[in-house]
């Protein structure tokens, strides 16, 4: 990761509406019986899924404002605390309806794709801007909780669903 170009806003922008569209546009093709079918990742339906991606935005939007505030955020640095937050996040939002998960899943992102913006430069592309970050531009932050993560969940829903016929 740390050998991936760094994006312009505008790029970075972009990518998140790209990323973000084509997961719209897969969801959409969805029937509702589909949303509630386990096997799209271990154990969870594609409805579970919707509110997973409201939560690592919403997480993503807290640490940059609490950056923003010169704190320090408590960030997921390993992958077994990633899965932890994902499946406290799953384990509270398991019994959702399909309509409230569509509403967690529209909840946060205009507020990401805001603070994507309109956070300023020097904070999001200066590697050494935060040393608690060991390296690393904020930018990768608003990459992996948006466009980054939209595109990891789409494409393997793209092989479930092969997978389904």
């Amino acid at each position: 990761m740390t050998d991936t170009p760094t994006p312009t806003r505008a790029e970075m922008l972009a990518r998140i509406h790209e990323e973000r569209m084509a997961l719209d546009d897969l969801l959409a093709s969805l029937d509702d019986e589909q949303f509630l079918i386990p096997g799209v990742e271990p154990g969870w339906t594609v409805k579970d899924l919707l509110p997973h991606f409201a939560a690592w935005e919403k997480r993503m939007i807290e640490w940059i404002t609490k950056a923003q505030r010169g704190e320090v955020p408590e960030v997921p640095m390993t992958d077994e605390a990633v899965d932890a937050l994902n499946a406290a996040t799953w384990a509270r939002d398991k019994d959702l309806t399909l309509d409230n998960a569509w509403q967690r899943y529209h909840s946060t992102h205009e507020e990401a794709v805001r603070i994507a913006a309109e956070t300023p430069d020097a904070v999001l592309f200066d590697a050494e801007h935060f040393a608690w970050r060991e390296g690393r531009p904020l930018w990768f932050m608003v990459a992996a909780n948006t466009y980054w993560h939209y595109a990891e969940h789409r494409e393997h829903l793209e092989q479930w669903l092969a997978e389904q016929g």
